[in-house]
């Protein structure tokens, strides 16, 4: 299942992004749990989404056609497809700079800053960083990144600047959603 997972998925800015070719070709379960794990991942949870959710979610995207589950969203494209943080599941979640934000994404600063906060870039950051089209990912799940806010005002988009100063990273690594694999 790890080998299958590293083939056919990669990790781009807290997303998974899928080879939608090699995904179809996958055995029906092992494509199941793969897709299953990227939800659970994505959205931080302990438990998985119920079995009806997670085939309806495998039929849309062999459609072709975007859909959401359990507060993560999934865009088609040709030959790929996208799972990432549900916009609306975190357009108003903030907290304190310096804590976990959305319980998957840390940000760092050189020094330490007080009367900020963290919350996703949403419709006003994603207006105020052109840039954000770079990323190759899709407005969704730009507009979920997280992002330092000072009031109403945009400080930055760490995951968008090449700025030294400011860092993201998410809590759990890239690795250990390849991990989860393992056990279950």
């Amino acid at each position: 299942t790890i080998q299958a997972a590293r083939d056919v998925c990669s990790i781009k800015h807290g997303a998974v992004e899928f080879d939608l070719p090699m995904y179809k070709l996958l055995p029906t379960e092992i494509a199941r749990r793969l897709l299953l794990r990227a939800v659970m991942w994505v959205n931080n949870a302990t438990y998985p989404p119920r079995r009806n959710a997670v085939k309806q979610l495998q039929m849309s995207i062999n459609k072709g056609i975007s859909a959401t589950l359990d507060g993560c969203q999934v865009t088609c494209r040709q030959a790929q497809f996208i799972l990432f943080r549900e916009p609306n599941a975190v357009i108003n979640s903030r907290c304190d700079f310096g804590d976990i934000w959305d319980e998957r994404w840390r940000v760092y600063h050189d020094k330490q800053r007080e009367h900020l906060t963290i919350g996703a870039l949403g419709e006003t950051g994603i207006r105020a960083t052109p840039q954000w089209r770079d990323l190759g990912l899709p407005r969704g799940a730009v507009l979920s990144l997280p992002a330092v806010w000072k009031g109403d005002e945009l400080v930055a988009c760490p995951a968008l600047e090449d700025a030294k100063e400011w860092q993201v990273e998410l809590k759990q690594s890239a690795d250990s959603f390849f991990a989860t694999l393992l056990s279950h």
